[in-house]
């Protein structure tokens, strides 16, 4: 495990690097006992001990010692005001305005002359690439918490940030935590997952081994010397208050001696018992949020342990039990008296933003397959309307995620226009406040259609009647709702509705109103009738055929006409030949057919 505490100061002309050992900083001469005592840890009320260690380098020795204090210069947006910092080669050169030489060459990197560590490469033995370890700077010292959960903030940087490099090299570092007495160490250095170790292997955005970018902070940011740094990141452990543990924070180099790494842990924030932890600020990106109290615990596990609660200085009455529910801007500061004497003091400020609100719920969203695929681009715009209302978007951005721990946490977000993978989706929109902190989250679904087909529908014939008051003028009444089955073919009416209209266009509208509901007279003879078929989900998804009316005429005939033949015999009986009555019967027998009865 890599550890270093630096302390960079700012000078003229290089206001961003930060200020490492530098000797106008009394805690430049520092040792590494007082380092842990005096500005990493953050309550009095603990008791530390038991130190032991491997550095380089005497106390005084500011400019060559592989550990140190450092301080974040105005203008600069490190995530840390100040802390402890513990490196593979010299704490100094990991900031101020020092330079490599000649120009070009890897900085910082150097050799500090000590041996590796066996309980770093223990702790990585399943990693093959990982073998062993060189110019290694450890501090380990045992500790009993007065809390159930211990915590403190650290960065890694490493020379090894060069967009290849971290490919094939990772320099290790470790904060191993166990019981005094216990045989087995806890790596405490890994990422949110619990699992996945931090390391330049393992956070990075190199082209040939990405990897959990949303914890990189990036290349040459210019806060060190070194090519590329983590973002702020979050060491714990569950803990039993009043037992003795040991911590160990190890950083070495892997493989060589070659190319520095380092751990910048921030001051006060190994919280062992009897702190309020960060300040609630809009500054630091983490309000609190309107209407919603934020809790503040400075529990510390020995009992019999008594509190006061204060608000801009004054006591708060009746506030006595270790939290307390903060709702408004200002300054809290807690007084935990534990029995014997020991008082925990700390303070905390807070700011309150307001927090966004879903003005409107997001709409399902329903479109129209185009090409077969069932993947087709939806536009979420409407929604984001939705969602906004009347909040201004550049103080409430929104964002759309597919599935509910994305937009809680806001990870993932979607590309927009978003390009559907299943037929049917939930996608999850997140609108938050300009910090990110206040927020809330919202679902609607999304899905594809299948355009429905129009079926040819043959000609709709009736014979002219007398309902209309003469079975001669070509007016028959049509029920349309015969010919639905014929549109849908195998398609299921429960999927697709069916209607009617007088012209193309109205098919095309759709408009209710302009169908045709109720059996019709036929207008003109013959008459085209447009059908409609639309998917009852999506309207918009619909097809149209057209079909004839057809009214065809009685047959005009004589009602009685006689057929007279010759008896070619004497048994009074001959064979009629019927169909030459007929042409008797109509005019027009060549266009019609005959049957023939007895009665």
């Amino acid at each position: 495990m890599q550890f270093a505490f630096i302390l960079c100061f700012a000078i003229e002309g290089y206001g961003q690097i930060l200020s490492i050992n530098d000797a106008t900083d009394p805690e430049s001469s520092f040792g590494p006992e007082q380092l842990v005592e005096d500005v990493l840890i953050s309550s009095t009320c603990t008791t530390v001990n038991n130190f032991s260690f491997q550095v380089n380098g005497t106390p005084t020795d500011t400019n060559t010692k592989s550990y140190g204090f450092f301080r974040r210069p105005p203008g600069s947006t490190f995530p840390f005001a100040e802390g402890v910092v513990l490196t593979t080669g010299r704490a100094y050169e990991a900031g101020n305005t020092v330079v490599a030489s000649p120009p070009g060459s890897p900085h910082p990197d150097f050799q500090n002359g000590q041996p590796g560590d066996a309980d770093l490469e223990a702790e990585f033995a399943s990693n093959p690439r990982f073998t062993d370890t060189y110019d290694a700077t450890y501090i380990k010292f045992d500790f009993v918490p007065l809390v159930d959960e211990i915590s403190f903030r650290f960065i890694m940087a490493s020379e090894e940030y060069d967009g290849s490099t971290e490919c094939n090299y990772a320099d290790g570092f470790a904060f191993l935590l166990r019981e005094v007495g216990a045989p087995t160490y806890t790596n405490l250095a890994v990422l949110p997952d619990g699992i996945t170790p931090v390391s330049v292997t393992n956070i990075n955005d190199a082209a040939l081994c990405r990897a959990n970018t949303a914890f990189f902070e990036g290349y040459n940011v210019g806060d060190t010397n070194y090519g590329g740094r983590t973002v702020a990141l979050t060491a714990t452990a569950t803990v039993t208050p009043n037992v003795t543990y040991e911590i160990k924070l190890v950083v070495a180099d892997e493989g060589d001696s070659a190319w520095d790494s380092a751990i910048f842990l921030e001051a006060g924030s190994f919280n062992i018992g009897g702190d309020l932890g960060d300040d609630y600020t809009v500054a630091s990106g983490n309000p609190g949020c309107d209407g919603t109290a934020v809790t503040l615990d400075a529990t510390i596990g020995v009992p019999g342990t008594t509190y006061k609660w204060f608000f801009n200085g004054g006591e708060i009455a009746g506030a006595t039990g270790p939290t307390y529910d903060a709702l408004v801007d200002g300054t809290y500061g807690v007084e935990a008296t534990v029995p014997g004497g020991c008082n925990a003091v700390d303070e905390i400020e807070i700011e309150f933003t307001t927090p966004p609100v879903i003005d409107a719920p997001p709409e399902n969203i329903v479109i129209c397959e185009t090409d077969g695929d069932l993947i087709e681009v939806f536009d979420f715009t409407a929604n984001e309307a939705l969602v906004l209302g009347s909040q201004v978007a550049a103080d409430f951005p929104i964002s759309f995620h597919a599935n509910q721990t994305d937009a809680e946490t806001n990870q993932n977000p979607l590309t927009i226009p978003y390009s559907n993978t299943l037929q049917y989706e939930t996608i999850w929109v997140r609108i938050a406040d300009a910090t990110q902190t206040c927020f809330e989250v919202a679902s609607f679904n999304i899905e594809v259609q299948q355009v429905p087909t129009a079926n040819v529908v043959a000609p709709y014939a009736l014979c002219d009647d007398d309902l209309s008051g003469s079975d001669i003028d070509g007016i028959v009444t049509f029920d349309l709702s015969t010919r639905v089955a014929e549109v849908l073919g195998t398609q299921l009416l429960a999927d697709f509705a069916v209607t009617f209209y007088n012209s193309q266009g109205a098919a095309d509208a759709g408009l209710a109103g302009t169908d045709i509901t109720t059996p019709i007279q036929n207008s003109s003879n013959p008459q085209t009738i447009y059908a409609r078929i639309e998917n009852r989900l999506n309207t918009d998804c619909y097809d149209t055929t057209s079909f004839d009316l057809v009214v065809n005429p009685r047959p005009v005939v004589t009602p009685l006409v006689t057929l007279r033949q010759c008896d070619n015999d004497t048994d009074g009986f001959t064979d009629f030949n019927l169909t030459e009555a007929n042409s008797l019967i109509s005019t027009d027998h060549l266009n019609e057919t005959f049957t023939y009865y007895l009665t």
